[in-house]
């Protein structure tokens, strides 16, 4: 969402500060436009391409026994 808010806050501020000029500068807004798109497009594909790694999914369950709390081990 920033990756578009900010973009979008700086030209409102630069058409603001031109008198309410929305007017683009080509080609400078146009090359800055497509890179924006590519980033984040990039971003969503490299997002989608790479597993995500959230929990403890790929360890065996007896990782979880070698670990016990002191109290475990008294017994």
């Amino acid at each position: 969402m920033a990756a578009v808010g900010v973009p979008a806050a700086a030209y409102a501020l630069r058409a603001a500060l031109r008198g309410w000029d929305f007017s683009p500068d080509l080609p400078t807004d146009a090359i800055l436009g497509v890179a924006l798109v590519a980033l984040v497009t990039l971003n969503w594909w490299i997002r989608r391409a790479v597993p995500s790694h959230d929990g403890d999914h790929d360890l065996p369950s007896e990782a979880h026994d070698t670990h016990d709390s002191e109290g475990d081990r008294r017994q």
